[in-house]
C-alpha cells in the first residue's frame, strides 16, 4: 500500500577482508531515486551512517569485517502504482 512505504527496509551485510592492518572508506550515494518523479527514493546507509562522505572502516589483518549496507524506503508526494528501480555504486578504497 502506498500508505506503508515509509520505513521499509532492505539490508546486506558484506564480509571485508585486508591482508594487513589498515582502514578502508566505503562510499555511495545518500540517496538513489526510484522513480523519475522522485515520488518514491531510497536513503543508503554503511554501518548504519550516510556514506555520502565515505565510512572509515577499520580493519585486522586477515579478519572478516561485516559491514551492513542498508536501504530505507521514502516517497515524496503520490507515488502512482507500477515499477520502480534504481542503482548506486559501491566504492570501497583506502582513504
Amino acid at each position: 500500500s502506498d500508505a506503508a512505504i515509509d520505513g521499509n527496509e532492505a539490508a546486506t551485510t558484506l564480509q571485508l577482508t585486508c591482508t594487513g592492518v589498515s582502514s578502508v572508506v566505503a562510499k555511495l550515494s545518500s540517496a538513489v531515486n526510484l522513480r523519475a518523479d522522485r515520488s518514491l527514493y531510497s536513503e543508503l546507509t554503511v554501518g548504519g551512517k550516510s556514506a555520502q562522505g565515505g565510512v572509515e572502516v577499520f580493519m585486522e589483518k586477515d579478519l572478516p569485517r561485516p559491514v551492513v549496507v542498508k536501504s530505507t524506503l521514502f516517497s515524496s508526494g503520490t507515488v502512482e502504482p507500477g515499477a520502480f528501480s534504481g542503482s548506486t555504486v559501491l566504492t570501497i578504497a583506502p582513504p
